[in-house]
């Protein structure tokens, strides 16, 4: 039976390779041992790395899989578990970029991170910025070209909650703009319990002043910074909008049609028109696209049994461009089911990209992944470097999801680095 199955692990179609895994994934707990020399002797990667997947999933030890010649295969391997960490030796530090950030990251040694500060690959040094602790090494990454690099910084400077990377943090908050300009503004208030807003000059008066006596407070008991300048200006479906690389990934599958929450009982009181949850999202995003200011690039996907894109990749918003766009939204009507994942990877496939706004109102019928797991597991592999901000909206409420599905959005935002809301 699984000699049977192996073959299709490699099959073209996304939805056969998904029955194979869910074959193997339930033979009996006796067959893993021989299932793991028969996928590691599976001759094409494609098959290999499937296999894996159903590896893990069974928690099977995966560490001959750190030795396979595809970098695909040993970067799932690293990014999952059930692998020997003392089988990660320096030597992998000589292979393919994804290989050695990973294998940074998860031997964890501070030594090999501050070796990879100055890689010439992005990944290798956003490895390196999740690891490394010393400021020097900190303040180089919070000045990288990559706004990666940079985020992968911030996030580190706020786990640490070390003192020293305050002044680094205030000589980066000039340069920064959208996303990583709120994200730098969170970092400091949440350090210093501080918040002079956008204001550097005052900032760095304010740490001359109080730097050499001040400690780093409890993190619990940090105030919310107040909305900057770019924050303030938008917000989609009650999120606010501090990105200026956005993509809204929208459902406009059938079930968009139905009346929008509260809506139907307010028009029979009223006696106006019915507005559908499709109705409310249209009036906010072309909202939106006109507020956006000229600085911003954007794009716009729809998904139902398919996807629908406005363009390839994200566009600045120009008069010309937001009156397009809000034309082509005009032109949509919802139909067909929901086809969330593809949707997020060719929204995430944008190496531009660096925030999304999802809106859904039920549950993943259609693309490569419709289980829950799946989808957050692979999202969270797709994003482990891209470093892409998930919010996202539950259209409709809980109404029409299974109970498996409950806290999907929220759990898909809170492991993106985003928000979510119900409405």
């Amino acid at each position: 039976m699984r000699a049977a199955l192996y073959p299709l692990l490699n099959d073209d179609h996304v939805a056969v390779r998904a029955a194979a895994r869910a074959e193997l994934a339930q033979r009996g707990a006796t067959e893993t041992d021989a299932m793991l020399h028969e996928v590691l002797a599976l001759k094409h990667e494609r098959a290999r790395r499937e296999g894996l997947r159903v590896l893990q999933a069974r928690k099977a030890n995966t560490t001959p899989f750190l030795r396979d010649r595809d970098p695909s295969v040993r970067a799932r391997t690293l990014a999952g578990a059930g692998f020997a960490t003392d089988a990660i030796t320096k030597s992998m530090l000589r292979l393919d970029p994804l290989t050695r950030a990973l294998a940074i990251e998860r031997k964890g040694l501070v030594a090999w991170a501050r070796e990879a500060v100055g890689d010439r690959h992005e990944i290798v040094r956003i490895g390196a910025a999740r690891v490394v602790r010393d400021p020097a090494s900190l303040r180089r990454l919070l000045r990288d070209p990559s706004w990666r690099v940079r985020l992968a910084a911030l996030y580190r400077c706020e786990r640490l909650r070390d003192k020293n990377n305050v002044p680094a943090l205030i000589d980066s908050l000039p340069r920064a703009v959208g996303r990583l300009q709120a994200q730098t503004l969170r970092v400091l208030v949440a350090l210093t319990h501080a918040d002079f807003g956008l204001d550097v000059p005052r900032w760095q008066r304010w740490w001359r002043d109080q730097g050499k006596s001040f400690e780093v407070p409890a993190p619990r008991a940090a105030p919310k910074p107040k909305e900057s300048r770019t924050s303030a200006a938008l917000s989609f479906r009650r999120l606010p909008v501090t990105s200026n690389r956005i993509c809204f990934v929208i459902d406009g599958s059938r079930s968009m049609e139905k009346p929008a929450p509260g809506r139907a009982r307010r028009a029979r009181r009223r006696g106006g028109p019915v507005l559908s949850r499709w109705d409310l999202v249209v009036a906010d995003l072309k909202s939106v696209v006109a507020g956006l200011p000229r600085g911003a690039r954007f794009n716009v996907i729809v998904f139902q049994t398919g996807l629908l894109t406005w363009k390839k990749k994200l566009v600045r918003a120009t008069p010309g461009a937001k009156r397009a766009c809000q034309a082509w939204i005009d032109e949509l009507k919802p139909a067909g089911w929901t086809n969330l994942f593809d949707a997020l990877e060719q929204a995430m496939a944008d190496d531009d990209v660096d925030s999304l706004f999802v809106l859904t109102d039920g549950v993943p019928s259609r693309g490569a992944e419709t289980t829950r797991t799946a989808i957050l597991e692979e999202i969270r592999l797709l994003n482990h470097y891209r470093l892409v901000e998930i919010n996202c909206v539950q259209a409709g409420g809980s109404e029409g999801l299974g109970k498996r599905w409950h806290g999907f959005l929220e759990e898909l935002a809170r492991s993106n680095y985003g928000r979510s809301i119900r409405e």
